[in-house]
């Protein structure tokens, strides 16, 4: 995990200083530039040109590609759509649905990134109650891939479409812009038609939209497929101390050490228990009835503890509670 990190850096970082220096540089402007060893630019770069992200031109000038200039703003680009800060709050403060089964002592933080073309599309397809909870539904997923997908087919048919009628001679556009407008503007009074239709005239005029492209983008599996979306997961356990009560954080916690508990090694029991007791998470007694041979007794005393620890750990401990373990 820690390599690929290190190397995507590295790669960014390469990728970054060629988008700034168009016309190339050479093997020792990258190294310099980008801050990198000679052995990883060798690296990085090789890597590069293989992914054909870069080039080397004959007089040996490294230059960015148009797919390592998309890869490069690819990262810039993508926005978080939306992230799961009240279903967290949810899972720190409440039980799941009122049932025996708790959500874990850690709560997972979830977060939706799409690029900014998929941003707003998702955002007014989706329902006003959707939220990243319903991630855990694969239906949702279902329902994501073919928004995303129907998104890029709009956009390649209403750029084709556009091209198309900015292809045609003046007078041939205008007709024909009026005949597809007709229905949209019948209930207009006359001036308001005629100032609606005017800012169409404008949005098509060539003369408004400079040079034209040769051709659209053609609608091929390649280009109805090029989208990316991101769904990314963050455990958060540090921050649990700022929103959330410390004894309800340990009851939690209890839970984990009364399952690990169980599959120690007997010999160091003696030092888990001055570890674990004074450290306020299990009782003595319980810990003792806990790592006892005797599996009977063992299984009782672990039940009993979950059933206390998981009640507990959705509790609001008592002030009186508190201020006796202080004095402690």
């Amino acid at each position: 995990m820690g390599k690929d990190s290190h190397q995507k850096k590295g790669i960014d970082r390469i990728l970054d200083v060629l988008s700034e220096n168009l016309d190339g540089l050479k093997f020792t402007e990258v190294m310099k530039k980008a801050d990198l060893s000679r052995a990883m630019t060798n690296t990085y770069l090789k890597k590069l040109q293989k992914q054909g992200k870069i080039e080397r031109t004959i007089d040996r000038h490294y230059i960015i590609t148009k797919d390592g200039q998309i890869a490069k703003d690819r990262d810039s680009n993508v926005q978080v759509l939306c992230r799961t800060i009240e279903i967290i709050q949810d899972r720190i403060e409440k039980p799941y649905k009122g049932k025996k089964r708790y959500y874990p002592v850690i709560p997972i933080e979830t977060t939706l990134s799409l690029t900014p073309e998929l941003k707003e599309f998702i955002a007014q397809k989706l329902d006003e109650d959707f939220n990243l909870k319903d991630f855990i539904d694969p239906d949702i997923f279902c329902e994501l891939q073919l928004l995303l997908i129907q998104k890029k087919v709009e956009d390649i048919v209403d750029n084709w479409i556009e091209h198309k009628i900015r292809m045609m001679k003046s007078d041939e556009r205008e007709k024909f812009l009026r005949r597809l407008y007709k229905e949209r503007i019948q209930s207009m009074t006359k001036d308001r038609q005629d100032r609606y239709m005017q800012r169409i005239f404008e949005q098509y005029s060539t003369e408004k939209k400079g040079k034209i492209a040769v051709s659209s983008e053609p609608l091929k599996i390649e280009n109805v497929l090029n989208f990316e979306a991101g769904l990314f997961v963050k455990f958060t356990g540090k921050d649990l101390l700022k929103r959330i009560e410390e004894e309800i954080l340990k009851n939690r916690l209890s839970i984990f050490f009364l399952h690990w508990l169980r599959k120690q090694n007997p010999i160091l029991m003696p030092m888990l228990s001055d570890l674990i007791v004074k450290g306020g998470f299990l009782k003595e007694d319980e810990f003792t009835k806990l790592t006892k041979k005797d599996p009977a007794i063992s299984e009782t005393a672990f039940l009993a503890g979950r059933v206390k620890y998981e009640e507990l750990g959705w509790v609001e401990p008592r002030k009186s509670d508190l201020k006796e373990k202080k004095r402690a």
